[in-house]
């Protein structure tokens, strides 16, 4: 069997008759973590994650891009105006359901 076929096979890609989603963001928060986490080491995959989040999550996701310790949820909220809290909460909301 070959790498390609491996890698097919173990990420299961193959739609349950049952499924009802309505775009990609439904379909991945669908998912499981683990699902996710194999998905993310294509990096196409995340590049259409990626443009899929709404503009504030992608900014968040450049600004953490290359940080590499945990940032605490107050220092991310300090990034955004109280005016934009709603957009917030729904960047941030986006970025949690996808494991992202």
């Amino acid at each position: 069997m070959s790498e390609s076929s491996k890698s097919k096979s173990s990420l299961n890609l193959n739609p349950s008759p049952t499924l009802q989603c309505k775009d990609l963001h439904e379909y991945l928060k669908s998912r499981s973590a683990q699902f996710l986490e194999t998905l993310y080491n294509y990096p196409t995959i995340c590049l259409a994650v990626y443009r899929e989040l709404p503009e504030l999550a992608r900014h968040f996701v450049i600004r953490l891009l290359f940080v590499e310790q945990p940032v605490p949820q107050a220092v991310v909220a300090s990034w955004v105006s109280q005016a934009y809290a709603k957009e917030q909460s729904k960047a941030c909301e986006a970025l949690s359901e996808l494991s992202v």
